[in-house]
């Protein structure tokens, strides 16, 4: 008989526990209806004169926009939308991954996006 009781008292514990942990769940989580989405964003490439450019928008306002391409000192756009596109891809992943948003030329090389290297100056 003191088995029995052993037995209803804890079945009765977990009972008022998962009864608990229900109530502390419902009150304190968010409604679906109540949750706000992250904003998708959103890579858009466009032309500019001699090439390609991109844009980065989040809720249609731009965040980034790249009308040449980064760590190039001749300030030539990309050559492909392509090539804008995939720029655009980089510096977003790296922007979801809360990295700075950064491109260097040995990103450039590695994703194979076409720019004129800087020729070194004689001696």
């Amino acid at each position: 008989m003191n088995l029995t009781k052993q037995t209803t008292y804890s079945i009765s514990a977990i009972i008022l526990v998962v009864i608990a942990l229900f109530l502390f769940k419902s009150v304190f989580s968010t409604p679906d209806s109540l949750k706000k989405e992250a904003p998708i964003p959103v890579i858009e490439t466009y032309r500019v004169q001699g090439g390609w450019g991109y844009s980065i928008l989040v809720e249609n306002k731009i965040i980034i926009k790249q009308d040449i391409i980064p760590a190039v000192q001749s300030n030539s756009p990309f050559q492909t939308k392509e090539d804008a596109q995939k720029t655009g891809e980089w510096v977003l992943k790296k922007i979801l991954k809360k990295e700075r948003p950064t491109i260097n030329v040995f990103d450039l090389d590695s994703m194979h996006i076409s720019f004129q290297k800087n020729k070194s100056v004689p001696e």
